[in-house]
């Protein structure tokens, strides 16, 4: 079972838009996201899913940048958001 499938879904939503992902799904094998560009299924974050969520989104602060941003496999669009200040609760 991948790690990603234990992530809150609320918490993939919302780094999924920081990294300007058109949808997201979940599939056997973990969180899938959608380019904005091509609409194709291989678009995703540079970095592992977990990594954005456990590290940066509980940390209080979204990466901006290449970091912070995805890659589409499909059709190579890239996206570099702005770093994201997180209100810890």
């Amino acid at each position: 079972m991948s790690i990603s499938l234990s992530l809150d879904p609320a918490d993939v939503e919302r780094v999924a838009r920081h990294f300007g992902a058109a949808d997201r799904r979940v599939t056997g094998a973990g969180w899938q996201f959608r380019c904005p560009a091509c609409a194709g299924w291989d678009f995703g974050p540079v970095l592992p899913l977990v990594t954005y969520v456990r590290t940066w989104l509980y940390g209080g602060r979204l990466p901006g940048g290449a970091l912070g941003g995805a890659v589409c496999l499909d059709c190579g669009h890239s996206t570099s958001p702005a770093a994201l200040d997180v209100p810890l609760d």
